[in-house]
């Protein structure tokens, strides 16, 4: 799928599986099959995909990133959740977060000191919301969390064009003490036990 708007072609033949994920310097095994292409022109590959975990054995794209319309596409040759679903790796947790910040350099969001934190934002009655929601503990295991430990502090910066006139975390109420320099506002949050929501007005 995408192979034109990606600018690759699918090398001919079946999709290989037993493959090693090369990135950052270090070397991952990849759960799943694996898909070799051909990168066409301007194409930038992103990682690669080795044959096994020796350095100069038969390698290929990891993923690509390509210019399409006004903005720019990427695409995984790896079944990148298969394998991070049953054991979670910094490496492959990098690698994602790399190619997606290729995409995206100046995100309105950052979030930094858990990496179990998901992040939607909305604006309401002229406000900007940032929902954090808290996603650590064994959600693989079958059966019921019966408890999901809190993550924190976090240091969250937002892009705003202006100083804002206040920053409250809800639902509590607290007013947040926050630095606005570059256009960045940057706040700490001290833990967040479930879901807490920082509203810049």
């Amino acid at each position: 799928m995408f192979e034109a708007e990606l600018k690759v072609m699918s090398n001919a033949g079946p999709d290989a599986e037993s493959r090693f994920l090369s990135y950052a310097g270090k070397v991952l095994p990849i759960e799943g099959l694996t898909k070799a292409v051909r990168l066409g022109p301007g194409v930038q590959p992103f990682g690669r995909i080795r044959a096994t975990k020796h350095a100069g054995s038969g390698q290929a794209p990891a993923a690509s990133i390509t210019s399409s319309g006004r903005g720019r596409i990427a695409a995984t040759y790896f079944n990148f959740s298969e394998g991070y679903l049953k054991a979670e790796n910094e490496l492959a947790r990098r690698f994602l977060s790399d190619l997606v910040r290729e995409l995206f350099p100046r995100p309105l969001v950052e979030v930094k000191g858990s990496p179990h934190v998901d992040v939607s934002v909305i604006r309401k009655g002229g406000k900007l919301l940032v929902n954090l929601v808290n996603t650590a503990g064994p959600h693989r295991e079958a059966g019921v969390l019966t408890r999901i430990p809190p993550v924190g502090p976090l240091t969250v910066i937002i892009r705003q064009d202006s100083r804002p006139a206040g920053v409250v975390l809800e639902p509590s109420g607290k007013p947040l003490a926050f630095d606005f320099t570059d256009g960045k506002v940057r706040v700490t949050v001290p833990n967040v036990s479930i879901h807490e929501v920082i509203v810049i007005s």
